[in-house]
């Protein structure tokens, strides 16, 4: 194991405010951007819990709720934080998310630096991270609190664990489970981490070597069993997330009768080629991508072959470019807990599921290319010009980017243009319309939705409501049905029926969908209420109008 001394304070203290200031440029618009009506309202606008800003009542709520399908009360707290110190001023909510996406950025440059001792291309990692388009949902994004925050520990967490490893002690062990805990808490995606910091051990930290490559510091040999056995317990805080992830996500995991297993094994393959694509021609982003259940044959044997040449490549190159096989597998293992193989969502892949994985491309990247050119004539020109041109291609695509979030019509409108047969962009562009008042371009989108996607249960109880409220009964009846077609669990769907068919004078029909509702969820008050004044209405053989 090997660490170096600074000798370059002031080029350091340099990249820092580079980093900083690079982020400020692409990102200060944000300052001027909306809540989006996606996620935002669950998460901030319209949650009573984060409303109240940090109460008692509230923190209780943070640490005991599986709201939003998650566990994350870090995440909460953090949000509730916000409403205190800006009240519903969206800028000051997303200027945390860039303060805290800078910290990440200058911890992963100094994190880098202390493990391997080469600045300038921890450096140039730390600014692909910082400035990379893939990046932006994360940062852009109100409701991704959670990425920004848990990578925050994940950072911190590394570096805590290079000073462990140059000075073993329980002391500084337990700081490293606390911070590890707490990026737990904000986020389940840092389960990985134990796995990463084995891989770590292996390069540039070698600690399965007896001496450094220099031959200047020699160190006690370890072996893998010991490494192992060292991250048992951050394995048990991780296994103890999975499980409580699992749980709370139990609503929001799609039933294999909607997706196979066969369908999500194909989509989490044909993922890692897909992401690698877009960290290299990041075009055609988008904050939702729709799963597609028939993918061609040949772009599955084409991902599978490629991911096998890459990791037997890696694994051949270990002695020689150990941080190939470091920074691939980075990427391969951190992705896992999104990859889609436990189905959670609609989406087939999500650039937000990029904000840590992507660190291991650019290491092995950044490390690659500058070892390749080890031999040009002309290395540190064409190396610097090549950096200079990567970065601010990356800073300028990022801001474009940043630009299209800047309300839920502009991100959503992008969305449709970005991508093919999107139908939850037409859904929430409808949702757009239909709160401000636009309804004829509301139904428009809703029906766009379902032409894209027949079985969406949602658009039709979108168009159920607008006729209904509009007075057309029997058009609201039949969407309704079609709704309860492809959602005969929804609750509200067999309630919003039985208020459109009593409103009909179809009492029976009307008392059965209350019943049946109730029977899935006994504590459904509105449909208890709206139970009660059918059976009143059927018996008195009123033919007032129900609402």
């Amino acid at each position: 194991m090997f660490f170096y001394k600074d000798k370059n304070r002031l080029i350091k203290t340099g990249v820092v405010f580079f980093l900083f200031a690079a982020i400020l440029a692409v990102y200060w618009q944000v300052g001027g951007h909306d809540f989006l009506s996606y996620d935002d309202p669950e998460y901030i606008t319209d949650n009573p819990a984060v409303l109240q800003g940090v109460t008692i009542s509230s923190i209780t709520w943070a640490f005991s709720t599986f709201h939003a399908s998650n566990w994350h009360p870090l995440t909460w707290l953090s949000h509730m934080l916000d409403v205190d110190l800006f009240g519903m001023n969206p800028s000051g909510h997303h200027f945390v998310n860039i303060t805290l996406h800078s910290i990440n950025s200058i911890l992963l440059f100094l994190l880098l630096n202390r493990y391997s001792g080469f600045l300038w291309r921890s450096a140039v990692v730390a600014a692909l991270f910082a400035l990379h388009p893939l990046h932006v949902e994360s940062v852009a994004w109100a409701a991704e609190r959670k990425d920004v925050l848990s990578t925050l520990f994940w950072m911190l967490t590394l570096y805590l664990y290079a000073g462990y490893v140059q000075k073993p002690g329980a002391s500084r062990y337990f700081l490293i489970l606390a911070s590890f805990a707490l990026g737990l808490m904000a986020k389940p995606m840092l389960v990985t981490l134990p796995l990463v910091m084995l891989l770590l051990d292996y390069w540039p930290l070698r600690r399965l070597e007896s001496e450094c490559p220099d031959g200047s510091i020699t160190s006690i040999k370890l072996t893998p069993w010991h490494l192992i056995k060292e991250k048992v317990p951050l394995g048990v805080l991780a296994a103890v997330s999975c499980v409580i992830t699992v749980y709370a996500q139990k609503a929001a995991i799609l039933p294999l009768s909607t997706t196979s297993i066969a369908s999500r094994f194909f989509n989490a393959l044909t993922a890692y080629p897909i992401y690698l694509g877009k960290t290299i021609l990041p075009q055609n982003l988008a904050v939702f991508y729709p799963f597609n259940h028939s993918l061609p044959g040949m772009q599955i044997f084409g991902a599978a072959a490629l991911l096998c040449a890459i990791s037997i490549i890696v694994i051949r190159l270990r002695q020689t470019k150990p941080y190939l096989l470091v920074g691939w597998f980075w990427y391969i293992i951190t992705l896992v807990p999104v990859i889609g193989i436990v189905q959670v969502g609609m989406q087939s892949t999500a650039d937000r599921y990029t904000y840590i994985p992507l660190v291991g491309i650019f290491i092995l990247a950044v490390w690659g290319i500058t070892e390749a050119a080890s031999g040009w004539k002309h290395r540190r020109i064409a190396l610097t010009m090549l950096t200079v041109t990567t970065i601010t291609a990356c800073a300028l695509t990022a801001r474009r980017q940043v630009s299209h979030w800047k309300n839920s019509t502009a991100l959503f409108t992008h969305t449709l243009t970005s991508t093919h047969k999107n139908f939850i962009a037409h859904f929430l562009l409808g949702c757009e319309s239909e709160k401000q008042g636009k309804l004829d371009e509301a139904i428009t989108s809703y029906k766009a939705a379902l032409a894209d996607n027949p079985f969406y249960g949602a658009a039709y109880g979108k168009l159920g409501k607008i006729n209904y409220e509009s007075g057309r009964l029997d058009d609201a009846i039949e969407y309704y049905y079609k709704e309860l077609f492809v959602s005969p669990l929804s609750v509200n769907c067999r309630n919003n029926l039985g208020i459109a068919l009593a409103d009909s004078g179809r009492f029976d029909e009307a008392i059965s969908h209350f019943t049946h509702a109730l029977s899935i969820k006994p504590d459904f008050s509105s449909a208890q209420g709206n139970l009660e004044r059918a059976l009143e209405m059927k018996n008195a053989g009123t033919k007032k109008a129900y609402k």
